[in-house]
């Protein structure tokens, strides 16, 4: 599915990663590249699934709304760390990564509205079904998080990065691919002004 969602506007057969936004060869995933694969990527969970689904039957683990193509550099160096800004540059990975416990991911302008779009998606969508899919209830908030529990940071950084950077093309027919092959889209692409409905009243000007 990623080959397709992830597939490079205009070079046929290649991926963009979504932090570090290098094209790198669809047939490049990591375990099956061959000796011309100078990277490889593998699929970035935006939540991630220590964060608390780890295991397959687990909807969200496959949900595409926010697994996206990554650098495999890339996709460990972010690991499970919460969303805020500052942190070191890392330039292949066109993000910034703090240091400490409470260490934060920071990704380039180019990908911090699509981050936000793909999280606000998780949130709203995963409300905690024992009895299907057995992901728990996923929320955000605006605070540091642990390994295991089913919450991501930080909110208010996300609502401001979603009204700053809109929803680009690129998101429109990303949520176009997913539809068709998932059947079910991610309505604050269709519909971004509904974030701010929802969560605006908790981050005050942010």
């Amino acid at each position: 599915m990623l080959k397709q969602a992830d597939a490079h506007p205009s070079r046929q057969g290649f991926v963009v990663g979504l932090y570090s936004r290098a094209v790198i060869p669809a047939e490049c995933t990591e375990g099956k590249a061959h000796s011309s694969c100078a990277v490889t990527w593998n699929r970035e969970h935006v939540w991630p699934k220590s964060k608390a689904f780890p295991r397959r039957e687990q909807w969200a683990h496959t949900d595409a709304h926010h697994v996206a193509a990554e650098v495999v550099r890339c996709n460990s160096l972010r690991g499970n760390l919460d969303f805020a800004e500052g942190g070191q540059l890392d330039e292949a990975c066109a993000s910034r990564r703090g240091r400490g416990s409470e260490a934060t991911w920071e990704p380039s302008d180019a990908a911090k509205g699509q981050v936000a779009r793909m999280l606000f998606y998780v949130a709203v969508r995963y409300e905690g079904d024992a009895l299907r899919d057995k992901t728990p209830n996923l929320e955000l908030v605006q605070r540091a998080t642990r390994e295991g529990e089913p919450s991501l940071g930080r909110l208010c950084t996300l609502l401001r990065w979603s009204q700053a950077f809109p929803v680009t093309a690129q998101e429109r027919k990303r949520n176009d691919v997913i539809a068709k092959l998932q059947g079910n889209r991610n309505p604050f692409i269709d519909q971004p002004a509904l974030a701010d409905r929802i969560w605006g009243g908790e981050c005050g000007d942010r």
